[in-house]
């Protein structure tokens, strides 16, 4: 779920609850209030940003791609009364969509904005 890097030493040490939470201020563009959590928030969206550009833009669009195909295939099975083939391709349909909510993958800008807001909190120079 979150990228590996041996440099996110502060990351692995919160608990899981604290990064879901550094994880949904990336995604909304903020900062945490706490500087331990800000220190995380700097290493985790500088890990982000040190990606290469196949796996980012993998990580922005491909949900994309199968939130649209698993959309047509369920409309299909309604079509053809597939009820199993429906629930299977409504959950992937809803699994793309909470990716959308949730990874601060999707939303680059906004990651890059709690970054600065991020350093600033942490007491690290920009």
């Amino acid at each position: 779920m979150w990228p590996s890097d041996d440099e996110m030493q502060v990351f692995r040490a919160l608990p899981y609850r604290q990064k879901l939470r550094v994880g949904r201020c990336l995604a909304r563009g903020e900062a945490p209030t706490d500087p331990q959590m800000a220190a995380a928030a700097v290493e985790l969206a500088a890990s982000y940003q040190r990606q290469d550009r196949l796996d980012a833009v993998a990580y922005r669009w491909a949900p994309l791609i199968l939130l649209v195909c698993a959309a047509c295939l369920a409309i299909s099975a309604i079509d053809r009364g597939d009820e199993l083939s429906l629930i299977i391709n409504t959950l992937v349909v809803l699994t793309s969509v909470m990716h959308f909510a949730v990874s601060p993958a999707t939303r680059p800008k906004n990651m890059a904005r709690a970054l600065e807001a991020s350093r600033r909190i942490a007491g690290f120079t920009s």
